[in-house]
């Protein structure tokens, strides 16, 4: 299904920043004594005493931008439009423009808005708050720094800068999906202009009534803020649940309001048995993040029924109102955007209400059985046909009853069997969810037909332990009789040993001479150093260490052959060994080979990536550590941490430098690999303070990231730490953050952090 509207990486970017505010400066940047004459030309000016003369003011107030603000005099209108560079394609951004100079004292002032074309929304202020302030920084310089400011309860960010002899003031706001931008100009100066009423006068007003106009799509008639404009995007081919999917967008041009209506005719293969599990799915899936969903109701239209549901987004400032309904083959989901205020106004009530539902439509019957559908099309000679029927299987779940169509689709062959994911992989894959007591049977005849594609009979291997525990002594006795199969990758072949490491310790003397095998080699490595990394591995290390010879006999071979072979399209497969090997070493009591192994690595620069390991296999193995590589890793907080457990293992942790082994630094690293865990390596990272519990300190740290342009701080807190400065607990301490963005006020964020890390502790 393709839910374009509500994805994040569809919407969300900065708001793009057309800088008209200096429509008044930019004509007349080059002289001075001109520009008192040019400002005069095409604006309307103030010809008095000054602009100290605020009784004069007048009250403009302006209905579809919802706004009032007091002026020197009656501002001239302007209006651009701004090509929409980020989705070519969409309707453009049209920018609002009102201008009026104080000819005497050389102030312009400016109030801008501009909504979200149709199809786009504010998905994060913030974001587009610092949008603005990275691009003013491109033009001029700040004079004082940006601040948080609200106006009516709508947040903002008011900055001061200097451009080319001028002095700007701004203040922008958002209000849902809609940005303001107040700007007073002096001129004729460097400095700030007198204090008036501009600022302090402006208020948001409430949003005029829209008429809203008639349209019609599928089999149902009701009313858009304005004409709409129809999504240009591909529908999402690998889903079966929609045949075809169209979305439609407006703008609510007196508030900024985005509105959609997403109209689809479901796949003849879909099957819903509970309209409210696909409801439930489908919320899941428009869900944008920060989307709090406060509010879950039944709806009726007609004799249709369907699911409401109400969001709030603190990080965008705006809230949805959403509602699915499916009659007979055609699917709805109608949706707004925009700030409470909005949303529980008579706009949006008609634009949800106004839905009229026309006879017509297929009948469908949702619950029936699709696979025999499913089954004869994947036979088709026509590729549309087989395509979709291919797609389907990605999404049908099949049942029990099901099964014997599945088991007559495995004895057919089909054009894609020999490429990943084929379509007979995809319905063993499907037999791990559901199966009988054939199932076994019917995939153990599949692999033992030779006729088979390698890769359907090496779907079996990879799944028939999934789908019965008790076949892994006929899975492991086929892996170790037959002859490889032929296959680019043997990753999944070896995965029940890697789920299983028990039953692979029972089976080691066959496991181990699996490495004979030179396809097999890779694999059998990465389960080997998986026992050494899991809580058992005192029973496994020693069973390891007693097949100490085989395992290492061709490690060096291994190595001269990645060396050789580095920078080739078959290095990746050499490297592979690599890292299983660096793992294992130190546990095979092997120095002498560790030593060479590593050495031969660390001398070729261009490698260092691996730098890291090879100085973890010496610090375990108690090998001599070259002080300038061991300093330079443990500098790097990518390799800091990994080096740091290495030497805490060994019970050499004192090793360490005390600069790395601090609370502080040892929280910041801690935190530097938690956020790059769940989501990537920060940019930057930093103390910010402390925060004292009962437990013991908490580190409070901010970090950032580059989105879209531009920097966003975030914090996280890491702890507890007790006051012993020179102990180091090293597993014992928690890292958290919520990716919310850095407040002033970051005692109190730190304290709700920590109260939320230990709810889910």
């Amino acid at each position: 299904m393709n839910f374009r509207y509500s994805s994040d990486s569809f919407l969300r970017f900065g708001m793009p920043v057309l800088f008209v505010f200096l429509f008044v400066y930019s004509g007349y940047a080059q002289e001075k004594e001109p520009l008192k004459m040019k400002v005069l030309n095409g604006i309307t000016s103030l010809n008095k005493t000054g602009s100290d003369q605020t009784d004069t003011w007048i009250d403009f107030k302006h209905t579809d931008g919802a706004f009032t603000v007091k002026m020197p005099l009656p501002p001239q209108e302007v209006k651009k439009e701004l090509a929409n560079s980020t989705h070519p394609g969409y309707p453009p951004y049209l920018i609002n423009l009102y201008v009026a100079v104080d000819s005497v004292n050389l102030v312009s002032y400016l109030v801008r808005y501009n909504d979200y074309p149709a199809g786009l929304y504010l998905a994060d202020k913030s974001l587009a708050f610092n949008s603005v302030i990275k691009e003013l920084e491109s033009k001029g310089k700040i004079i004082k720094a940006p601040i948080v400011v609200f106006k009516d309860g709508y947040e903002g960010r008011k900055v001061d800068l200097s451009i080319a002899e001028t002095y700007m003031q701004i203040q922008v706001y958002a209000r849902g999906n809609r940005i303001y931008l107040l700007m007073k100009q002096n001129v004729n100066s460097a400095q700030a202009a007198v204090e008036d009423q501009f600022f302090d006068s402006f208020h948001f007003e409430k949003y005029a009534p829209n008429k809203g106009v008639a349209f019609s799509v599928g089999n149902i008639d009701l009313i858009m803020p304005e004409k709409p404009f129809k999504s240009i995007d591909v529908k999402d081919e690998d889903s079966s649940f929609l045949k075809e999917d169209n979305i439609y967008y407006a703008t609510n041009k007196n508030s900024g309001g985005v509105y959609a209506i997403e109209a689809g005719e479901l796949s003849k293969y879909a099957r819903i048995k509970e309209l409210d599990s696909i409801y439930t799915k489908v919320v899941a899936s428009v869900k944008s993040t920060g989307d709090s969903v406060y509010k879950i109701t039944d709806f009726q239209i007609g004799n249709i029924k369907g699911k409401e549901y109400y969001s709030v987004n603190n990080i965008a400032g705006t809230e949805k109102r959403n509602r699915i309904w499916i009659n007979n083959n055609q699917f709805y989901f109608q949706t707004a955007n925009a700030v409470n205020e909005e949303i529980s106004s008579s706009d949006v009530n008609d634009f949800f209400n106004s839905v009229k539902i026309k006879p017509g439509g297929k009948l469908f019957d949702l619950q029936a059985s699709k696979a025999a559908l499913i089954i004869g099309d994947l036979k088709s000679k026509d590729t549309l046909v087989s395509n979709a029927a291919y797609n389907a299987l990605t999404t049908y779940g099949f049942e029990k009853s099901e099964l014997p169509l599945i088991y007559s689709a495995l004895k057919n062959k089909y054009t894609n069997d020999t490429v990943r994911n084929g379509t007979r992989a995809l319905l063993i894959e499907s037999l791990i969810s559901t199966n009988d007591e054939h199932t076994v049977a019917n995939l153990k005849g599949v692999f033992d037909d030779k006729s088979n594609a390698d890769l359907v009979r090496a779907s079996v291997l990879s799944y028939i332990t999934d789908i019965d525990k008790n076949s892994y002594d006929w899975y492991f006795n086929s892996l170790f009789t037959n002859k490889p199969l032929q296959l680019e990758n043997y990753w999944p072949v070896f995965s029940p040993l890697r789920d299983s490491l028990s039953y692979s310790a029972e089976h080691i003397d066959e496991l181990v001479g699996l490495l004979d095998v030179n396809v097999y080699r890779d694999d059998v490595l990465s389960v080997l150093s998986n026992m050494i990394d899991t809580e058992d591995k005192t029973r496994y290390t020693t069973l390891i260490q007693g097949h100490k010879q085989p395992i290492s006999a061709k490690a060096l071979d291994d190595l001269d052959l990645f060396l050789k072979e580095y920078g080739t399209d078959n290095q990746k497969e050499a490297a592979l060994k690599l890292y299983s090997y660096l793992n294992i070493l130190p546990t095979l009591d092997l120095p002498r080979l560790t030593d060479e192994f590593t050495n031969k690595l660390l001398a070729v620069d261009s490698i260092s990536y691996v730098h890291r390991l090879c100085m973890i296999a010496r610090i375990k193995t108690g090998l001599v550590l070259d002080k300038e590589k061991l300093n330079s890793q443990l500098d790097s907080l990518y390799s800091r941490y990994d080096l740091m457990k290495a030497f805490n293992e060994v019970g050499n942790l004192k090793a360490v430098p005390l600069k790395y082994r601090k609370h502080e630094e040892f929280a910041k690293l801690l935190l530097y690999n938690y956020v790059a865990e769940d989501y990537d390596y920060p940019e930057s990272i930093q103390l910010i303070g402390t925060a004292k519990e009962t437990s013991g300190t908490y580190y409070v740290l901010g970090f950032s990231y580059t989105e879209e342009g531009v920097k966003k701080e975030y914090v996280g807190v890491v702890g507890p730490f007790d006051n012993q400065a020179d102990e180091l607990k090293f597993e014992s301490y928690d890292s958290f953050t919520n990716y919310e963005p850095k407040k002033e006020d970051w005692q109190s964020q730190s304290k709700e952090l920590i109260a939320e890390l230990n709810k889910i502790k």
